[in-house]
């Protein structure tokens, strides 16, 4: 399950379109590559024009944000320790 910050969410829009084509299509076996080709070109656009022009706290959020991705995703112990305690104490 991915989690998106909130100036992300057009992204998740296309991201969830493209899943919901792909199954339509291995269901019903018709073929929407064309149409999952387009909406992997939009996302694509989206990206680019979402993070080219992200403000100074988006890049904070952002970066705060795929720290606490990459350190819920660890296994070591330490970190997930110091995250509490962070959280807890502040220090």
């Amino acid at each position: 399950m991915s989690v998106y910050l909130d100036f992300e969410e057009p992204l998740k829009a296309l991201e969830e379109q493209i899943e919901q084509t792909k199954e339509i299509g291995a269901t019903t076996e018709v073929d929407m590559t064309d149409k999952i080709n387009e909406l992997e070109g939009k996302l694509s656009e989206k990206t680019k024009e979402i993070f080219s022009g992200l403000t100074p706290w988006q890049r904070v959020q952002l970066s705060r944000h795929q720290t606490v991705l990459t350190h819920s995703l660890t296994s070591t112990p330490s970190l997930t320790t110091h995250s509490r305690n962070f959280m807890a104490t502040g220090v």
